[in-house]
This record gives C-alpha cells, sequence and structure tokens, in this order.
C-alpha cells in the first residue's frame, strides 16, 4: 500500500492521466480559449465599430465613453450568464450545460456584426457575454472533480491560461480579417459552434456530480413519501443559491466575490483600454493603428499565459491567499508604470509584459482556490456566483473608466486610477480560508 501511494506520488502531474481526463482538459481549454476570443473581439475593434456607428463626428472622448457602456454592458451579460448557468450546471450536469453556453455565444457573437447601431452592438454582447459566463464555472468545476488531487492545480493552470490565447488569437483575427472591416471580425466568432457535437458525445458527467445528484434525488423521494426529513435531506434538496449563504459557506461566498470584484474592475477597467491607447501612440508615430493593436494584444497575451500559468503555480508554492495577495500589489504598482509612462509604441510594447504577468495572472490564482471552497452539491453555483457576480458589481469598472477617460481628457490617467481597485482584494483574502493541500469537499 505504501509503495503504490509513494509510486504515485512520484509521478508528474501529467503522468498517469487517463484519456478521459484529457479530452476534459482539451475540451474546457478549448472552450475557455474561444470565449476569451469571441469576449475579446470587441476590445480590439472598440475604435473603429464605435466611429462607424456613432459616425464620424464622434470625438475620441465619446467613443471611450460608449466602449466603457458597452464593456460594461458585457460584464453585467457575463455575470448573469455566469449565474444561471453555474445553478443549472448544478441540476443538469457539466456536459449539457456546456453545450447549450457554446451555442449562445457563437450565435451573438456572429449576430454582433450585424449592429446598426451602438445599443444593438450593447445587446449582442450582452447576450454573447452571458454565454461565456458559463464556460469558466462548468469547466473548472469539471476539471477539479475529475481530475486527481496531484494534479489538479496544474490542469486548473492549463485551462485558465487558454484565456491569453483567446485573447491572442482575438488581436490575430484582427490582423487577418481587419482590414477588411470590424464586422468580419465578429463573423468570425461562430467557429465556437464547431465544439457542440464534440462535447455532447465525447465529455462524460463528472462522477462527483453524479452521485451528488444521486442523492440529491434520493432525498427528494424521500420528503415526496411524507418520511421524517433530516437535516442532512434538507440541505440536499434546497435550491443551491441559497445554500451558498448558509454557515459554512457563507464566508466563502463573501470573500470570494469580493476578491473577483477587485480582480475583475483592475483587468476590465483597464485592458479594454490598451487596443485604444495603442491606436492613440499608433497616429501619433505615423504607424498603421490597426498593425499596432494587433502586435500590442500579441505582446500583452503572451506575457499573459505564462502570467497564468506562473500564479496558478504560485497557489500551490506559497498559497491560495499569498499567491492572490502578490497579485494585487504587483498590479498596484505595474498598472500606473504601463498607463503613465509610454509616450510612444515602443515604450508600449516594452511594458505591457508586466501588464499581462500582473493583471491576467492573477486570474489564475481562481481556478484552483474557488471549487475548493463549495461542496459537490453547490460547486458550480458557487464557483459561477463568485466568479461571475462580481462582473455585475464590476460592470461599473469599465464604465467609471470610460467616464475618467472624459474627465481626465486622456486614458493613461485612468488606466493609473483604476489601479487601486486592487486594494479591494488584499482586505478581502484576509478574510478568506486557506486551502492548499485540502481535498475537495464532498
Amino acid at each position: 500500500m505504501s509503495s503504490s501511494v509513494a509510486s504515485a506520488s512520484d509521478l508528474r502531474w501529467y503522468q498517469g492521466i487517463d484519456r478521459k481526463l484529457w479530452i476534459i482538459l482539451a475540451v474546457t481549454y478549448v472552450g475557455w480559449l474561444l470565449d476569451s476570443m469571441d469576449l475579446n473581439l470587441f476590445t480590439v475593434v472598440l475604435v473603429p465599430s464605435l466611429r462607424e456607428l456613432l459616425g464620424p463626428q464622434a470625438s475620441p472622448q465619446t467613443i471611450g465613453y460608449y466602449g466603457g457602456v458597452i464593456a460594461a454592458v458585457q460584464l453585467l451579460g457575463w455575470g448573469v450568464g455566469g449565474l444561471i448557468f453555474g445553478i443549472l450546471g448544478d441540476y443538469w450536469g457539466r456536459s449539457r450545460t456546456l453545450c447549450i453556453s457554446i451555442v449562445v455565444y457563437a450565435l451573438f457573437t456572429a449576430l454582433s456584426g450585424f449592429a446598426a447601431t451602438w445599443w444593438q452592438l450593447a445587446i449582442f454582447r450582452f447576450l454573447m457575454a452571458a454565454g461565456v459566463g458559463a464556460e469558466w464555472a462548468i469547466g473548472t468545476a469539471l476539471i477539479n472533480e475529475t481530475w486527481p488531487q496531484r494534479s489538479r492545480v496544474a490542469a486548473s493552470g492549463v485551462m485558465m491560461s487558454a484565456f491569453g490565447f483567446g485573447y491572442l488569437l482575438a488581436g490575430i483575427i484582427n490582423l487577418a480579417v481587419g482590414s477588411y472591416g470590424w464586422r468580419w471580425v465578429f463573423f468570425t466568432g461562430v467557429i465556437p459552434a464547431i465544439l457542440i457535437a464534440f462535447v455532447w458525445h465525447e465529455v462524460p458527467e463528472s462522477e462527483r456530480w453524479q452521485n451528488a445528484a444521486r442523492r440529491r434525488n434520493d432525498a427528494q423521494q424521500r420528503l415526496r413519501s411524507g418520511g421524517a426529513a433530516s437535516q442532512e435531506d434538507k440541505k440536499l434538496t434546497e435550491f443551491t443559491f441559497l445554500g451558498l449563504f448558509q454557515p459554512p459557506w457563507l464566508r466563502n461566498t463573501v470573500a470570494a466575490t469580493i476578491m473577483s470584484f477587485a480582480a475583475t474592475v483592475g483587468f476590465w477597467g483597464t485592458q479594454t483600454w490598451i487596443p485604444a491607447r495603442a491606436a492613440e501612440l499608433a497616429v501619433a508615430g505615423g504607424a498603421s493603428p490597426v498593425q499596432i493593436i494587433s502586435i500590442a494584444i500579441i505582446i500583452l497575451n503572451c506575457a499573459a499565459v505564462v502570467g497564468l500559468l506562473m500564479f496558478a503555480w504560485l497557489t500551490e508554492l506559497i498559497g491560495r491567499r499569498p499567491a492572490f495577495a502578490l497579485g494585487c500589489i504587483g498590479n498596484m504598482i505595474v498598472l500606473p508604470i504601463v498607463f503613465l509612462v509610454p509616450q510612444n509604441y515602443q515604450t508600449l510594447f516594452m511594458l505591457l509584459p508586466l501588464m499581462g504577468l500582473f493583471t491576467n495572472g492573477i486570474l489564475g490564482t481562481f481556478t484552483p482556490y474557488f471549487p475548493e471552497l463549495f461542496p459537490t452539491r453547490l460547486r458550480a453555483t458557487g464557483v459561477g456566483f463568485c466568479f461571475n457576480i462580481a462582473r455585475i458589481f464590476a460592470s461599473v469598472g469599465p464604465f467609471i473608466a470610460g467616464s475618467l477617460v472624459v474627465a481626465f481628457g486622456g486614458i493613461p490617467k485612468s488606466g493609473a486610477i483604476m489601479a487601486l481597485s486592487y486594494a479591494i482584494g488584499l482586505i478581502a483574502v484576509y478574510f478568506a480560508p486557506e486551502t492548499r493541500g485540502k481535498p475537495l469537499p464532498e
């Protein structure tokens, strides 16, 4: 017995992993990558799309304001969709919910290319983001419930790194088809639909979820039969959303939601403006805005991939809470430098890797951490709530940033001020539990 345990502990995270688990990781990785691509297509075409929809008389400040409004609407849709699909994932299962979400975000990304007004574009982006909101909650729950304890953090980090590649893919798509117009960039969003058939047939349900669903059904039958209801039966059959606000899960729910809020406001309140800032510097330097925007996004997201993997690794090395705190401190130092220092696009290119490492990287702490805060029967609901409800509140981030652009007459000061959001995260993480090395709660 001891020899088998010893040999298992000697294995690297990717050794001894069954084919079924690799399929789960591959599907959730590609799904999250394409989610990120669809979500970030607006970021790369913000300026040309709104210049057309608002008319040639629109000033950079006006474009910045409405860009902030649409980015806020996207975050609101992401939050609402993540909450709804997270709950459905605990009742319907992970695989089925994943398929529905893919249909939603692929369809409405493509429809964004038909928008005739800024508010039509906002509606399509809201509905697209609702589908995107499901992917992280469901995919994270699925990986953490199926992969062995020794490999969960590494597999979660690999999945989360797909977000950086998705943003990178958005930049590449803009570079490839952006010259044909911003509408063609959105039309490429239908690509994720090809995943549906594969997910439906090849991705198995989590055994943990199946066991939890079986226990819930048995408890419901006992209650319907009129028998004496135990406290355990009541817990198993309560609405999953309400369960998040019962002891002992209430503290975890509140702390994780505020942590997510802080990181999300910081991310969307700053990264939304990198393409617009790159375009400004490109025009000032006599370069092509489309080319400079695409290069900036590629640089930013190559660093983002490294940052997401690095912070997932740090959660295992130093703990979930210290890794998140390090990310908050890093962002409060790095973001003012990235926004205030560059006076040309060459300097921006040099500093963007710092932003990718910290602003994106800190999100890599959530993938191994949040599933450890909730039992199986509440996991998708809890992860979906904490990661996505924060986006409803955080939707004010891009709106505030857009208003700050108007108030301060430009993007640099707005981006630097938004770095203060990470101070909220530092306070919240103090009250969160440390879960490193502990098994998933059943």
